[in-house]
């Protein structure tokens, strides 16, 4: 568990704070003070202890309080904290244009000789950005008075922040504190064998323990109100941030001034010439309550009192309410535990690991330039990204080619398959053109035996048979009836052509159920495919009589010899019935 302490001083006391780490929880262990008188040679550390002391035994300097408190506890090589109050520091607001944050350090510092009355160039300076919205985003505007600019021209903000003159995009408070109290305060830790971490300023602590309590809300304006012996401390915070703050002295002898109760009228007034300050400094705000620290009966009826003359709410605060602490600090609570609140502050944000407002011995500085830390850092990423690339390129080309002769695979077994599909349609293809070299057009077959058969006065058509006995050729079979036994010889002279050869022509004489045809004959032409001929058939001459119309019947094809089975298609199909039938009806027509 590691050790935190944090002292605070003024002209009249030193206050000690003590506190350990245990896991998450910072738990506080012991608060004591020393009362002090201002020496009339010097400030600073350098006072002398009187009699006053009320838990410690009386040191002869703030020096040997301090070692005397370091080694009564063991607290060698322990984290401090050192608070400052508002007297020992100057504070001011300041605006700038819209400008990054990096940038504002070395703005303020440029603008802090013309700001601040007590400035040196050795100065730590350190300053805070004032919030610009609240939470619930109902804020008032706020209007700055820029006294940077040396100008006493009125700037107005916007809620959004944004300045209808364009100037005062930025706010901040900014703080200096004397170089050589930091020196000696520096001092004192290194003799003490302490470990400085920060020197903080006193409104702005007490403003970080007041946003830690459950009443407290951002979107009110509170005014802070401390009271010590020698001083009223007035503090105005507004969305969580002490943006004004004010430590008139009190008068009177000390004695009477131990008694808060006789000094309400000297508060009172010194409340509204802070309410009147702040209104001057930071128009548009208007004070919701007021935050009384302490909850004594004293501090009851200066709140009844304050309220009933302000018209105001007036809250007491408790600092040490919600705070972890050992059974030793409850049962030995100081006497004024309310003095602690900054110290309580303090110690929590250095417990918690979290930055205060304000801290002088760490102030907030530009960012160094890295830039050529920056370049070798960006060549080495750069070298390593190149690196890397080039592995994970080769590991992808080689993943890449794997794939792609997987794709490759894929596709060679797939044409390989397509391959057998393609040589399988050929064949079809082969079968279906061989089909078609060899397919009869049975329609011209039967306009060519339309235009050559005889005249229908000597010729009437019986019966026509149309067969495909085998692959090329084709027949046809003519049975009918005729009155001329010419008609022989007409087949063989009329009907014979390149295509087409009769290879059968008889003629027989018996009765015929028609007298006027006493012959029947039957004709059979073999048809070659090379083509139609388109010759007309000549009639034989002879006496035109009347013919009966001859009935036209399709026979089924002849069926082909063995040596022609295999390759004999089946033509005998409907198409060659309709048009045999048609080719009957010219025939009979003519």
């Amino acid at each position: 568990m590691s050790s935190l302490l944090t002292i605070a001083w003024d002209e009249n006391q030193l206050l000690f704070l003590l506190a350990r780490n245990q896991g998450k929880e910072v738990v506080f262990e012991n608060a004591s003070y020393v009362s002090l008188k201002l020496s009339s040679e010097k400030s600073g550390l350098h006072r002398v202890v009187t009699a006053e002391s009320l838990q410690t035994l009386v040191p002869e300097s703030v020096e040997q309080s301090v070692l005397q408190f370091v080694r009564k506890h063991k607290l060698g090589k322990a984290d401090v904290v050192f608070v400052v109050s508002r007297s020992e520091v100057e504070v001011r607001p300041l605006s700038f244009p819209p400008i990054p944050n990096k940038e504002l350090p070395d703005a303020i510092r440029y603008q802090a000789p013309k700001e601040f009355n007590r400035y040196d160039p050795n100065s730590p300076l350190d300053f805070f950005i004032l919030n610009e919205h609240a939470e619930n985003g109902n804020s008032p505007s706020i209007t700055f008075n820029v006294s940077a600019a040396k100008s006493g021209k009125t700037v107005k903000t916007d809620q959004d922040g944004a300045s209808n003159h364009g100037t005062a995009k930025r706010r901040v408070l900014a703080s200096i504190i004397r170089p050589d109290l930091v020196k000696e305060i520096s001092a004192l830790c290194e003799k003490a064998n302490l470990n400085l971490k920060r020197i903080v300023l006193h409104p702005c602590e007490e403003a970080f323990l007041l946003r830690q309590n459950p009443t407290f809300s951002v979107e009110k304006t509170y005014l802070l109100v401390e009271v010590d012996p020698t001083e009223v401390l007035l503090t105005i915070i507004f969305r969580g941030q002490p943006v004004f703050m004010r430590s008139p002295r009190l008068f009177g002898d000390r004695a009477e001034r131990t008694k808060i109760t006789g000094l309400t009228s000297q508060i009172l007034s010194e409340i509204k010439r802070t309410l009147i300050a702040v209104q001057n400094d930071i128009q548009g705000i208007a004070v919701d309550q007021i935050i009384m620290l302490g909850n004594s009966d004293d501090h009851q009826k200066l709140a009844n009192d304050l309220s009933v003359a302000l018209t105001l709410p007036v809250m007491q605060f408790d600092p040490w309410e919600g705070i972890s602490q050992s059974r030793e600090l409850k049962k030995n609570l100081p006497a004024s535990p309310e003095l602690f609140a900054p110290l309580i502050g303090a110690t929590l944000l250095l417990g918690r690991n979290l930055s205060s407002d304000i801290d002088y011995f760490n102030p907030k500085r530009r960012p160094p330039d890295n830039s050529k830390q920056q370049l070798f850092t960006t060549i080495a990423l750069a070298v390593g990204m190149l690196l890397l690339l080039t592995v994970g390129f080769g590991f992808w080309r080689s993943y890449a080619a794997a794939k792609e002769v997987r794709q490759l695979r894929a596709m060679k077994n797939n044409l390989e398959k397509d391959s057998e599909e393609v040589a399988l349609q050929e064949k079809l293809l082969n079968s279906i053109s061989a089909w078609e070299s060899s397919r009869f057009d049975w329609l011209a077959q039967l306009n060519w035996l339309s235009a050559t058969v005889p005249p229908s006065e000597d010729f009437m058509l019986t019966n026509l048979s149309i067969a495909v006995p085998t692959q090329g050729k084709g027949r046809l079979t003519i049975k009918g009836l005729t009155k001329d036994a010419s008609i022989v010889d007409y087949v063989y002279n009329q009907m014979a052509d390149e295509t087409h050869q009769p290879s059968k022509a008889e003629l027989t004489n018996k009765p015929s159920t028609n007298p006027r045809y006493p012959y029947e004959f039957d004709v059979v032409i073999d048809i070659t495919h090379k083509g139609t001929s388109t010759k007309p058939a000549v009639a034989t001459p002879g006496p035109l009589t009347p013919v009966q119309e001859a009935e036209v019947t399709a026979v089924p094809a002849e069926v082909p010899t063995e040596e022609t089975t295999e390759t004999q298609p089946d033509t005998t199909t409907e198409d060659s019935t309709d048009a045999a039938q048609d080719a009957a009806t010219d025939i009979n027509a003519n």
